[in-house]
């Protein structure tokens, strides 16, 4: 990773805290979709990703936040990015896409979004990420073959 960037391994012990940034990060786009529901958020978050496919992210030694992300031969998927309203709008997020590409070598990125994300999908097509499905409340984006 660059010399500002490093990613931590993620412990079970930080569920909680990750849990509390998702909520933070994704909690009005996800009541805007079709309602929050805690117990229900909780459980997905749990039951859904893995401990193993998280990263926090430092950037200059301070937690910026996380990303969440598992690999197949065939492509490397990004669960996850999720970054601290202080955080954002930085540049750390191209920061961090440019360290996931490398990690997905010649192997497409894909990734999901809510559609009204707009901000999200705005960041995504600006990096060059195409369309490639959805439904009534994600766009599925791929990068690179």
């Amino acid at each position: 990773m660059s010399d500002s960037l490093a990613w931590i391994d993620f412990q079970e012990s930080d569920r909680k805290r990750a849990f509390a940034l998702y909520e933070t990060a994704l909690r009005t786009i996800i009541d805007q979709a079709f309602g929050w529901d805690q117990d229900f958020q909780l459980n997905r978050f749990s039951e859904r990703y893995p401990t193993s496919w998280f990263r926090w992210i430092r950037h200059f030694g301070s937690e910026v936040g996380f990303v969440s992300y598992y690999e197949t031969e065939t492509e490397l998927h990004l669960s996850l990015l999720i970054l601290k309203p202080e955080h954002q709008n930085q540049g750390l997020g191209r920061k961090i896409m440019r360290y996931v590409h490398s990690l997905a070598k010649s192997r497409p990125v894909t990734l999901s979004s809510f559609k009204n994300n707009t901000g999200a999908i705005r960041f995504y097509e600006s990096l060059g990420y195409t369309q490639t499905g959805g439904d009534d409340y994600f766009c599925d984006f791929s990068h690179g073959k």
